[in-house]
Order: C-alpha cells, then structure tokens, then sequence
C-alpha cells in the first residue's frame, strides 16, 4: 500500500515537471521568434512587389469597390502561378464585402459569396497540403480564411466556432513562424491575435488563460508585431495600419500618432467604412484627451472634424448594444450602429465643452443639432434632449422642463429614459448634490483650475458613491499628462471594466 502512495507521488511530480519545461519550452521557443529582435529582415511568403494586378486586387478591395476587385481576381487567376494568392485575394474581398453589406438583399449575397470562397479554399489547400505539410502560402492561405471565419462568427454571435477557427488560424500561422519567422503577414496574425486576447479578454479571465487551449495574451509581443507588419508586410501592410492605428487610439492612448496613421489611409481609400469610422472615432478620442491640458477651443475642433468625418447613416456591420450613462442615476439601453454612435458621443461631448466654458446657449445649440441628425434614432435625439436639460437645471434654469417633456415624448411612454424624465418632473426629485460637484470638478479641470492632486483628494473622498466610475475616465487621462502610464493604464482599465459590466 505505501509503496503504492509513492509511486503515485513520484507519477504526479514526474507529470508537473514535464508540464513546467514544456510551458518554459514554449516561451523560450516565442522569445527566440520574436520579429522584433535583432536586423529586419524580410522574407513575404506572397511576394507581390512586383505584381501589380496583385497590387491593385488589394487597393480595389480595401477602397470597397468588390465588382471591379473580383473581376481583377478572374484575370489573376489566368496564370497558374497565383492561383493561391487569387484565392487568397478572393477571401479577403469577399470578406470585406460582408463587412459593408447592411441591406437583407445584400448581406444574404455577400455570406453565400462568402462561404463559396471558403470551400474553395479548403479544397485548394487540403489538395497542397498533402503534396507537402509545410507548403507555406497553403499554409497561410488556410491560416487567414480561419482567421476571416473567427471574425465572421464573432460578429454572427456565435461564440464557440468564432474561438475554434480563431485557434485554428492561430495555429497555422505559429507553425509558418516556426518555418519562416522574417514573413510579415504572418507575424501580424499572430500579433493581432495576442493583442486582442490582452485586450479584449477581460483581465480576471486572462489569469487563467492557461488553462483554455490557443489562448496566447501577450500584449508587448503582439503590439511589437503589429507594429512591424504595418511597415513590412506584403498582402496585407493595409490592415495592419489599420489595426495599428485603432490599437494607438483604443488601448495605448497614442491619439496623435492614430489620427495621422489613419488620415493616411482614409485619403487612399475614402470609401471604406471601417476607415472613416476609425478616424472619427480616433479624432472624438483625441479632442476628449485635449480636454484635459485646458485645450477646449483645440478639442472641439477635433470633436468638429469627427462629425465631418463620421457617416450620417450607418455603413458597416457593426452593431453595439450597450447601457450608456448620461448621469449616475440614469441607465439606458442603447441599441445602434458605431458610427451612429460615435456621432451621438460627440455631439454630447462638444456640448459639455461649452457647458464648461460657461457658454449654455452653444452647449444646447449642439445638442439640438446632433437631435437634428436625419438617421440619429428617436431614442439617442431623447437622450440629447434630457443632456439639455439636465445641465440647464445644474445651472438653475427653469426651462429644463421643456426638454424633459420633448425626450419623453421622443423616447415613447415604455422607455427607460421617459421612466427617467418622470422621476426628474416628481416633486420629490432633488438634484443629487454630487451631480453639481462634479460638475464643478469637470469644469475646474478642463479651465485649469483644478489638478491631479485636488481630483485625487475628490476621489478619495467619493469613490464610495455611484461617481466613481466618472473619476476613472479622469484620473486615467490625468495620471497620463502627468507621465504615470502605469496608473493611467489601471484607471484605463477600471472605467472598461465598469463600462463592460453595463452591456
């Protein structure tokens, strides 16, 4: 019997050792690989630098002009040579035509498009595949449409397919580095995918990661990738300028750097949706931030050219579904589309610089405008009407009523905010004394008449309370100026974690 007992004690040690110098294996193994160490050198699985139907496949695509693209894809496919680099191409076209489509008629043609790409790029590579198991372009052919495939299905809702394919795309692409670690392509999937589980996994789930197959956060080693294949990769340079330029501006706060990334590419491809919205959202970003140094006159016009900038209706398939906070007490479901949204957000903002500059009439003026939207939906136009009114009654102004009457009228008898607007109108109602604090904290800071130091004392003093979450934001964008990106990052990710909590 104790010889047993032992021997199931050496089993067990002799099993956790194994698993310890695989793991430390693994990580050696990534260190080694990294692209970042030592000279660039590159080596493109698809070189295309001198193909130029290649080169303009590519441009058509991105530029979201698909029929021209597809038809260049025929002719691409006349030589036998490319045939994996045409599917490739088709792939990626097809993907994006996906992504634009918003009507029913349209998007039921682009995911038969879609799918049929797909099939046939299994066939392609499974049949490479055979011949040789290290073929790279099938290889990364395979690894890319996994990858579309995760994105599909992520944005489909279907959670599990959109983890398996992730993992398997992940997979080949780790398998090319081993192989070729100088091709750029395949390093950006890789490090978009560590990136993405650094970020988009929420921090307690990322501890123990480890345990969940094909999870890989790495946020350094996915952003230094990112970064290099937005200057040295071949077929798709494009989306990782694209991806760098939203990573700056939604999780390293880099917003200068995203504006001109992306104002680079907006002029090459006007047409393209997702790079407009990613511009007006890094622009909204960025004039937020100028807030903060006292910069208000340079914010709102930042905030301006993000509404010159945004779409006036929605132009791709993304849809966000979340509670917004117009004030602590008020929670509300808003169902829109992102540039929809990134509209309503800057309007609400401008105004809130004229409310702080002490300018009521300009501050109403811009939320009337932004109600004004022709495509703004009736719930958002009632949600700026109660902004109107809930700063005019911080300010004591009688006329509040009038705006709560319209958001109500606007929002529909059932809504949450007409629920809102009623409570505000009861006798009972009384401003909370908070909702006038913080607006004398917001307004001293954005005229610089209040620092980090007196906002960490205010903290202090009422993190306990339903406001807390509106110091985060604050302190995050303070502890930033004042070159504390440690702090920044942890109060960066408090505000995403309450922001979260409310979807």
């Amino acid at each position: 019997m104790n010889i047993q007992l032992n021997y199931k004690k050496y089993f067990t040690f002799i099993c956790i050792v194994y698993l310890v110098v695989f793991f430390v294996s693994c990580r050696q193994a990534e260190e080694i690989s990294s692209p970042v160490d030592g000279k660039i050198k590159v080596k493109s699985i698809f070189n295309i630098k001198n193909n130029e139907l290649a080169q303009k496949i590519i441009h058509l695509s991105y530029d979201w002009k698909f029929k021209k693209a597809n038809k260049a894809i025929i002719k691409l496919r006349e030589n036998k040579d490319d045939q994996l680099l045409a599917d490739l191409l088709d792939v990626g076209n097809c993907f994006w035509r996906y992504i634009g489509a918003m009507t029913p008629e349209h998007n039921k043609f682009a995911k038969e498009e879609y799918s049929r790409s797909v099939k046939k790029v299994k066939i392609s590579t499974a049949a490479a595949l055979k011949a040789n198991s290290n073929d790279l372009k099938a290889l990364f052919l395979l690894g890319f449409t996994e990858g579309s495939q995760a994105k599909f299905y992520a944005i489909e809702a279907e959670w599990f397919k959109a983890y398996r394919y992730g993992v398997k795309g992940y997979g080949r692409l780790l398998k090319i580095q081993r192989i070729n670690k100088h091709d750029y392509d395949s390093q950006f999937g890789i490090g978009i995918y560590k990136y993405y589980c650094a970020t988009f996994l929420p921090k307690w789930f990322q501890k123990i990661s480890w345990m969940v197959p094909g999870i890989d956060v790495d946020r350094k080693g996915g952003y230094d990738r990112i970064v290099i294949a937005s200057q040295f990769a071949s077929v798709i340079k494009v989306e990782a300028q694209l991806s760098l330029g939203q990573s700056d501006a939604h999780y390293e706060r880099k917003y200068l750097r995203s504006k001109i990334l992306l104002e680079k590419l907006y002029d090459e491809y006007p047409h393209n949706k997702v790079v407009q919205y990613s511009l007006a959202a890094t622009c909204f970003y960025y004039g937020d931030h100028l807030r903060y140094f006292g910069k208000l006159k340079e914010s709102n016009k930042e905030f301006k050219e993000s509404l010159s900038i945004g779409s006036d209706k929605p132009g791709f398939r993304m849809v966000l579904r979340k509670k917004n906070y117009l004030m602590p007490s008020m929670k509300w479901t808003m169902v829109a589309h992102s540039d929809i949204e990134i509209l309503f957000s800057t309007y609400l903002e401008m105004s809130r610089n004229y409310f702080y500059m002490n300018n009521i009439k300009k501050a109403t003026d811009c939320l009337e405008d932004g109600a004004d939207e022709d495509h703004m939906p009736k719930m958002l136009q009632a949600a700026l009407y109660f902004e109107i009114a809930r700063q005019r009654r911080i300010l004591g102004l009688e006329d509040y009523k009038k705006y709560i009457d319209k958001a109500s009228k606007l929002a529909g008898p059932h809504s949450d905010i007409s629920r809102h607007c009623r409570a505000f109108l009861s006798s009972k109602y009384r401003l909370p004394h908070l909702e006038k604090i913080m607006h004398q904290i917001n307004q001293g800071i954005f005229l610089t008449k209040i620092g980090l130091k007196e906002v960490v004392e205010y903290y202090s003093k009422y993190k306990s309370t339903h406001y807390r979450y509106q110091f985060y934001k604050i302190l995050s964008h303070l502890y930033q100026i004042d070159d504390q990106p440690n702090k920044s990052e942890k109060y960066d990710d408090l505000y995403r974690v309450h922001r979260q909590a409310e979807r």
